[in-house]
C-alpha cells in the first residue's frame, strides 16, 4: 500500500477489471436465461455421456462462442462453463423429457434448437452438426417439436 493506505493505481486497475469481468458474466447470465435454467435444472456439474468441449451456442438471446461444454446421453443434456467463466453460470442438466428439439436458422446458419419446457425463453441453439450429435446421444429420448422421438430426418427443414 502506498502512503495513507492508498492501494495504488495497479491494484485499483486490477479491481476495476475484475469488477467489469464479473459484471459482464452477471449480465450474460441474466439476459441469456442461464440463471433461470439453473434454478429449475440444476446439476452437480459432471458432463454425462459424450462430451463436447469449448462449443458455441446461443442461450436465449446471448451467444456463447467456444465457451460451453456439453454432455449428452440417454438421460439428458448437461451444459457447463469452464471455471474462469462460471460466475453466475452454474452447471445445468436438462432431461430429454423436458426438451423439445427443432431445427431452425440464425441468419445464414442452420441450427438445432433445444427448447426447455419450463423455460422456453432460454432455448439453446447449437450448430446443426453438434445438434445432430447431441440428439443421436439421446438414444431416441429426444422429442421433436411435432412430438415423438427426434430423429435427424424429423429435424431437417423441408427442401
Amino acid at each position: 500500500m502506498g502512503e495513507g493506505g492508498f492501494a495504488g493505481p495497479g491494484v485499483v486497475g486490477l479491481g476495476v477489471v475484475l469488477a467489469a469481468w464479473l459484471a459482464v458474466f452477471l449480465a450474460a447470465s441474466r439476459l441469456s436465461g442461464w440463471r433461470a435454467l439453473a434454478a429449475v435444472y440444476s446439476s452437480s456439474g459432471a458432463a454425462l455421456g459424450e462430451r463436447y468441449r469449448m462449443r458455441s451456442a446461443r442461450v436465449g438471446r446471448c451467444p456463447y462462442n467456444g465457451a460451453i461444454t456439453f454432455g449428452a446421453g440417454p438421460a439428458g443434456l448437461s451444459m457447463s462453463m469452464p471455471w474462469p467463466f462460471r460466475f453466475e453460470h452454474p452447471p445445468v442438466f436438462l432431461p430429454w423429457s423436458e426438451l423439445t428439439v427443432a431445427s431452425g436458422r440464425i441468419g445464414p446458419f442452420e441450427v438445432v434448437r433445444l427448447v426447455p419446457e419450463q423455460r422456453p425463453g432460454s432455448a439453446i441453439a447449437v450448430p446443426r452438426r453438434l445438434g445432430e450429435k447431441l440428439v443421436a446421444a439421446s438414444a431416441g429420448a429426444a422429442r421433436a417439436s411435432a412430438g415423438g422421438p427426434a430423429t435427424l430426418s424429423q429435424t431437417d427443414p423441408p427442401p
